[in-house]
């Protein structure tokens, strides 16, 4: 994922977009060189929430995807409608000449 679309989620629980590579209210810059237990399970929170934050985006994606092809699929059906009523009319047509 690039690194604009990343969000980040503020103590109220909003889901927000970084300004100016403001990167939230992280301690991921605050780790000791050793691998303390403490170090590590904060490290490990980290990744987690980032991959929460990885997967909040891609829903919104795919809610976006979702909604565009939900439209698409009624416009098609519409135009297969609009179709469907020609054809029965060009049916009826030619029965109508046919029995002339």
């Amino acid at each position: 994922m690039d690194k604009g679309e990343e969000g980040l989620f503020t103590p109220s629980g909003r889901f927000e977009f970084p300004i100016h590579g403001f990167s939230g209210f992280r301690l991921e810059d605050k780790f000791d060189d050793q691998n303390t237990r403490e170090s590590l399970l904060r490290r490990r929170v980290i990744h987690l929430e980032d991959l929460v934050k990885e997967l909040m985006v891609r829903l919104k994606i795919m809610e976006k995807d979702n909604e565009i092809t939900k439209a698409n699929t009624e416009v098609l059906k519409k135009h297969y409608d609009d179709l469907e009523n020609k054809v029965c009319a060009c049916e009826k047509k030619r029965e109508v000449i046919k029995l002339k």
